[in-house]
């Protein structure tokens, strides 16, 4: 789990090599989750009046990513009952 050990193997199927990437936070923050970087990111916003580092539009699109690859897998998209074709994911 990425959360755990803040690493992810990445695995090259032509070439079956694996390597393991890291990414570690900064100053408070190292070795934190995506989800505190969220939190800060909302507490920053609210309390400070920071601009929030993302927008409705980009939660859009990066959901839109989501299925996309659920749909490439063959899997359910969230809310359908079965697996989606791809003139759906696009929509």
């Amino acid at each position: 789990m990425p959360s755990i050990t803040h690493s992810i193997k990445v695995t090259n199927h032509k070439t079956r090599q694996t390597r393991k990437e890291s990414q570690f936070g900064t100053g408070h923050l190292q070795g934190a989750t995506t989800y505190t970087y969220m939190w800060q990111a909302f507490v920053d916003a609210v309390k400070d009046k920071k601009p929030f580092p993302s927008t409705f539009e980009d939660a859009v699109k990066n959901m839109a990513v989501i299925d996309s690859i659920y749909t490439k897998a063959g899997l359910k998209i969230r809310g359908l009952k079965e697996p989606a074709t791809t003139a759906v994911a696009s929509q």
